[in-house]
């Protein structure tokens, strides 16, 4: 055999060996299993809270387009989470020279559509 159809042949081999972790999101259908899933990508599906800032599962995502008549909703992403301290908070506001808005301290986390580098889009569940 010719050195031209093995190379040929380990080519099309090779071709079918993919990472499928990438292709197939974690489904998150509750709140204790998003630890385990911070950086990767994920399948969000659970109570939608309709507020000035939209979740599920506690998660924050786009729900802009859905409404408060929304109660269970589904968006994919990948999983971010956020600590923020006490200390975080006043050294922010000392550098920017008074009080401002934030949540308090806590674990947020935000589901993140990795293309547009924004909240993932939240749909109502079927």
């Amino acid at each position: 055999m010719s050195a031209r159809p093995l190379v040929a042949l380990l080519l099309l081999a090779s071709c079918g060996e993919r990472d499928m972790t990438q292709d197939a999101p974690i489904l998150i259908t509750r709140p204790d299993q998003l630890d385990a899933a911070v950086g990767k990508r994920v399948t969000l599906q659970g109570e939608f809270v309709y507020s000035k800032i939209q979740t599920i599962l506690g998660v924050d995502v786009n729900g802009n387009d859905l409404g408060p008549n929304v109660r269970v909703a589904t968006a994919s992403g990948v999983l971010q989470k956020s600590v923020t301290t006490k200390e975080d908070i006043d050294r922010a506001e000392k550098k920017l020279g008074g009080i401002i808005a934030t949540r308090g301290p806590g674990t947020t986390y935000a589901l993140v559509d990795p293309e547009k580098k924004s909240l993932a889009r939240a749909t109502a569940a079927r």
